[in-house]
């Protein structure tokens, strides 16, 4: 019997003595259950939802890290069989890929798909938005702060949260006269381009023809200044042209039109109105009615002096928007065209390009919310890294129960305090060494369940974002040595080499 055990049955006897005087055997048994571990998907601990709100985030971040983990190693597993790559299985039977495997399979699916006499192949992947769940951080916080006796006045749910990087959806005050300062932004619509190019304000999203559209990071068709990726078997460029491409660009990202755009474009929203199409930028002075792909700043419906329980809310609202982020689909295509000079198996090559093609759109599908949470960085190019992280001025989130240092403290590298990810980390951190106060309202049985249950939820955690440990005994903070990320284990050995395997369409016709 562990300590933690031995401990707890100490404490349901004091429970029991106690119960045979004032409380019957329900309490009894209640304070006396199993703790619950967050390990096996419990959540619900301590019965405060700051607490349990905290581990539900983490529980959930390490349940969808720990597929996507298992995603890339089968994914790659199947392509090193796929090329003849030998290698030794890992402990799930399939190939735990480190950096130096991924480099080698890339090489081999170079040498067959695009180094090979009479292979002409392109890649065209589409990188999918990622968003916040501004729906449930708000009906998260909300439940929160009247578990907490913070929510006061009525009507206060139309001012809850705000989007401070890219809202996707409707952004409006709640009255009409100062509607126009809602976005922070260009203010548009997506709608159907039809064959009036002036409509589309030269963006376009779908298929760009009749002109010079510059750079397209789709499929260029014609003739491409500087770099294409691809070539037909004429010479005419097909495949991403960073130059000008004159001819037809296909891409799912808006790109510069002067032609004829067929698809979808962006049209300029009325701003006195406020914004019914999609904010590109700050929804601060507004509500965001939808998705938020940057910083959720949440607000709270009570000033802090009043009630200091609503600052957790809004921190444990923020991470559950995160941890329930969702993605639109991801898309990745391979295509193969063989000559008369091919020579080889050509089915075994089609078999080859229709795996990595599956491969890749599971690698994009993760990609896109990793980048985000982990490095900051937005694949599809909507959002600044500025957008996305949190401020570290702690005027500029007031709502924080965790500051930059705090964060810096809990072995968060400074540059990356900000991110959702290190951000939620931290705070659980915090939350372990601090849930036994007063604070909170933790249920009697659980009062020795919490701190393990979030001590649990940060190795979940740490498990995913590995940071090397260090001597943090001295008393003076600046004299700690810089924690450092280990980018070969969690989700960073993905996040980088997806990386690897998603640049192949660059290399594609070189």
């Amino acid at each position: 019997m562990n300590g933690e055990s031995t401990r707890r049955l100490a404490f349901c006897a004091l429970l029991a003595g106690a119960a045979l005087s004032s409380a019957g055997c329900e309490e009894t048994l209640e304070a006396c259950a199993p703790c619950g571990v967050p390990s096996a998907g419990a959540v619900n601990v301590s019965g405060d939802p700051r607490l349990d709100g905290e581990i539900e985030a983490a529980v959930r971040a390490w349940q969808w890290g720990r597929r996507a983990e298992a995603g890339f190693d089968a994914n790659v597993d199947a392509l090193a069989h796929a090329v003849g790559y030998a290698h030794a299985e890992g402990p799930s039977g399939t190939l735990h890929a480190t950096a130096a495997d991924v480099e080698q399979i890339a090489a081999l699916l170079r040498a067959a798909l695009f180094e090979q006499v009479g292979v002409a192949t392109v890649i065209e992947l589409e990188a999918p938005r990622c968003f916040a769940d501004m729906g449930l951080a708000l009906e998260r916080q909300i439940s929160c702060e009247l578990s907490s006796g913070c929510y006061v006045g009525s009507g206060c749910e139309e001012a809850l949260a705000s989007c401070a990087g890219l809202c996707v959806g409707r952004c409006a005050t709640e009255s009409g006269s100062d509607a126009e300062d809602a976005c922070g932004g260009f203010c548009y619509q997506e709608v159907d381009a039809g064959a009036d190019p002036e409509e589309c304000l030269s963006r376009c999203v779908g298929t760009c023809a009749g002109g010079s559209v510059g750079p397209c990071a789709g499929r260029c068709r014609g003739t491409c200044s500087a770099g294409c990726s691809s070539y037909t078997a004429d010479g005419a460029c097909d495949g991403a042209c960073p130059g000008n491409c004159d001819g037809t660009c296909s891409s799912a990202a808006p790109f510069d039109c002067d032609g004829i755009c067929y698809g979808s474009c962006r049209v300029e929203a009325d701003p006195e109105t406020g914004c019914a199409g999609v904010c590109r930028g700050d929804c601060a002075g507004g509500v965001c009615d939808g998705a938020c792909r940057g910083h959720v700043r949440p607000e709270g419906c009570d000033m802090p002096s009043r009630c200091s329980g609503v600052l957790a809310c809004q921190e444990v609202a923020k991470d559950l928007a995160w941890a329930y982020m969702a993605c639109e689909p991801a898309t990745a295509r391979v295509h193969v065209e063989l000559g008369a000079a091919f020579t080889g198996d050509a089915a075994a090559l089609v078999d080859l390009a229709a795996l990595l093609e599956r491969a890749l759109t599971a690698f994009q599908a993760d990609f896109g919310r990793l980048s985000l949470l982990v490095d900051g960085v937005d694949p599809v190019g909507e959002i600044e890294p500025e957008d996305l992280v949190e401020p570290a001025d702690a005027a500029a989130r007031p709502y924080a129960v965790t500051d930059h240092e705090d964060l810096v403290a809990a072995g968060v590298p400074d540059e990356r305090a900000g991110l959702p990810l290190f951000a939620m980390r931290a705070r659980v951190s915090w939350l372990a060494s601090e849930a036994t106060g007063g604070e909170y309202e933790i249920a009697a049985g659980s009062m020795s369940c919490i701190r393990p249950a979030l001590e649990e939820a940060l190795e979940l955690l740490d498990g995913l974002i590995p940071i090397e440990e260090r001597d943090t005994s001295g008393s003076d903070p600046a004299e700690w040595p810089e924690p450092v990320i280990d980018r070969t284990r969690g989700l960073f050995r993905v996040l980088d080499g997806a990386a690897v395997l998603l640049g192949l369409d660059a290399e594609a016709g070189k």
